[in-house]
Formats: structure tokens, C-alpha cells, sequence
């Protein structure tokens, strides 16, 4: 299972996929929080909808409020010791991005 978050600036999504298949999809409000704290609704989310972060083999995280990037990143690892991805400038995904300056394209576009 790959964990999937996108941070906005209202509400955080949250999701996970089994090769091609979406296993489910939650959301939580953004608000300021710790590490330990992002950890904890985390587990809640993958509990409520019957997964286990055990079950993580990765996961990826894109962001358009980046100060809480680095909380969410940790908060997944924290959960499983896993490698987690970042969207941005820079990551390989094999999308051939036509505008200028692609850096300043959100990552979660």
C-alpha cells in the first residue's frame, strides 16, 4: 500500500492505493500541528477506514503550504519506517511540464 497526502490550505487529503486501486480517500482540516499530533490523526484516519500503517510500503506527499511539509513527511515515517516522497521541483515523475519556469507550478497540480 502507498499513502498518498496532498496538504491544502484548507483541508488535508488523505489516501491510499494497492497498485492501481484507490483503497480509500479522507480528509482533515489543516491546522498547525506537531509531528506527534499529525502522527495520531494519521493512524486514526487508516484505522477508521480498516488499514493498518503497518501495511505502507511508501509514501508520497505534495504540499502548497510548505512549512508543514516536513511534519506530515515525518509524521508518515513515524508511523512506518518507510521511504515518503515529496512532489516539487526536482522529483522525477515523467510528466513533461510545458510552462516556463515549472518550479513555480504547485505540486499539487
Amino acid at each position: 500500500m502507498v499513502a498518498v497526502v496532498d496538504i491544502g490550505n484548507s483541508v488535508i487529503s488523505i489516501g491510499a492505493y494497492s497498485g492501481a486501486n484507490l483503497l480509500f480517500v479522507a480528509r482533515i482540516g489543516t491546522r498547525d500541528a506537531t509531528v506527534d499530533e499529525y502522527a495520531v490523526k494519521l493512524r486514526q484516519v487508516f484505522d477508521l477506514h480498516g488499514h493498518s500503517p503497518e501495511e505502507m510500503e511508501g509514501a508520497i506527499v505534495s504540499s502548497v503550504v510548505p512549512p508543514l511539509c516536513p511534519r506530515l513527511c515525518e509524521a508518515l515515517r513515524l508511523l512506518r519506517d518507510v521511504r515518503v516522497y515529496t512532489v516539487g521541483p526536482g522529483l522525477k515523475t515523467g510528466l513533461n511540464i510545458k510552462i516556463d519556469n515549472p518550479s513555480q507550478l504547485g505540486s499539487d497540480l
